[in-house]
């Protein structure tokens, strides 16, 4: 059999989405999503688990009616999430005869709490997922968050520093801010006149 050669990630932005699916079939199965009924989705509830029949482009929409932001997009991501959820998180079963070319799904969700429990269920999804995840994938998204972008020194390359002849008096200037600091200290308005003398490009 032909393997599509795509591994499977399980990065911050897959496990946001995953979570975002089941957050949004636990609020369905809790009568939680506003026209809920609407959707073409056919759910048995038994305590911890939950089968489900429905289609993708369902689930993408279901995503959306829960809560706008972080919802899948694509019938692709919703296909990833499930996948996640069945082969990383060993909580779903697929039940659909044909695997290949179809759109409807019909599988089981086996979660940790009674289905009403929301909270529980989807904090222990937190926790099985960072568990886990493979060493190699925790060091990269710990060394990532580690690292500060630094912002890049300012280099002017029309100044050389061998045409300034006296550097001092260039960068320099003390007199005139501790001028500036004294000013400041007196009054309430300080009006300051600048120039910059020099051939083009020196200001």
């Amino acid at each position: 059999m032909k393997q599509s050669g795509k591994r499977p990630t399980y990065g911050p932005k897959v496990k946001r989405r995953v979570k975002h699916l089941l957050e949004a079939l636990l609020a369905f199965v809790n009568d939680e999503i506003e026209d809920g009924d609407n959707l073409d989705i056919t759910v048995r509830k038994n305590e911890q688990e939950l089968i489900v029949r429905t289609k993708l482009r369902v689930l993408v929409e279901l995503t959306g009616k829960y809560q706008d932001e972080g919802k899948l997009t694509t019938t692709g991501q919703v296909r990833e999430a499930l996948n996640r959820l069945k082969d990383f998180l060993g909580i779903l079963e697929d039940w659909r005869e044909h695997e290949r070319g179809s759109d409807i799904w019909h599988f089981k969700l086996k979660l940790w709490h009674k289905y009403q429990d929301q909270d529980a269920n989807l904090e222990r999804f937190d926790e099985e997922w960072d568990n886990r995840r493979p060493a190699k994938s925790k060091a990269a998204a710990k060394e990532s968050n580690s690292k500060k972008t630094l912002p890049r020194p300012t280099v002017y390359e029309n100044l050389g520093r061998k045409g300034i002849l006296n550097q001092e008096e260039f960068i320099g200037r003390r007199a005139e801010l501790d001028q500036l600091h004294r000013l400041l200290q007196e009054n309430t308005q300080v009006a300051i006149a600048a120039a910059v003398t020099g051939m083009g490009g020196v200001g």
